[in-house]
């Protein structure tokens, strides 16, 4: 259920971040989104108990954060390879994860 929460949610915010990413630097868009996965991360340190609602929340919100990283640093990859080599490195990244 968290994934599908999550996968939800992401494909929602996908857009709305890509967009962000074209027009406001990835220099500020990175750090924002890891200190909402850090903030994420250190939440699960006050929890109660593995099975309640904030733990899933706190599960999703760590998710989309994660994909919200990958998207803009993919940005900043991209907009900053040569064109000729593009196609190549891409592949490479992708293959190396």
């Amino acid at each position: 259920n968290v994934m599908i929460v999550s996968i939800v949610l992401s494909t929602l915010t996908i857009p709305f971040v890509g967009k962000i990413c074209d027009t406001i630097a990835e220099t500020k868009i990175m750090p924002i989104a890891f200190f909402i996965r850090f903030l994420s991360t250190i939440a699960f340190c006050f929890l109660k108990s593995p099975d309640s609602i904030m733990a899933y929340a706190i599960c999703v919100i760590m998710i989309v954060s994660s994909i919200i990283e990958n998207l803009s640093v993919d940005s900043l990859y991209l907009k900053n390879l040569p064109k000729e080599t593009r196609g190549v490195l891409c592949g490479a990244m992708s293959f190396v994860g």
